[in-house]
């Protein structure tokens, strides 16, 4: 893997040369990242005496922490969502729909829609 490639003197640069800013947010909030064939790059380079299993294992590892991290920003998102007040949709004079989860709050006016907790706004 990576023959013809001219590898940096330390890992800390080859890091730095093959990593980029995810600026649309896509994969993190704007975070630095790296790919993850890189890093199997990097450690069969650097640290050449572990096995191809390790490099695997170690890949593997990195893959999965990655799909936690991407599972982790969808929570985060919707949390964020979440928290952004919403103007409850009136259903009659008594009753109101939560905007989020459709759900009747009746005439009680809380912060929170008490079915999805949606932040509720109730003046403009």
């Amino acid at each position: 893997m990576g023959e013809n490639m001219n590898y940096p003197e330390n890992p800390v640069d080859f890091i730095n040369q093959y990593s980029f800013i995810d600026k649309h947010e896509i994969y993190t909030n704007g975070a630095e990242v790296i790919p993850v064939f890189r890093v199997g790059q990097m450690l069969e380079h650097y640290m050449s005496d572990l096995t191809p299993q390790q490099i695997k294992d170690m890949q593997f590892c990195l893959r999965e922490k990655s799909r936690e991290c991407a599972e982790l920003r969808r929570e985060l998102q919707e949390l964020k969502e979440r928290d952004t007040a919403k103007r409850p949709v009136e259903f009659d004079e008594h009753w109101y729909k939560c905007p989020r989860c459709g759900k009747y709050s009746g005439g009680l006016k809380g912060n929170f829609c008490h079915m999805c907790g949606q932040r509720l706004k109730w003046e403009d």
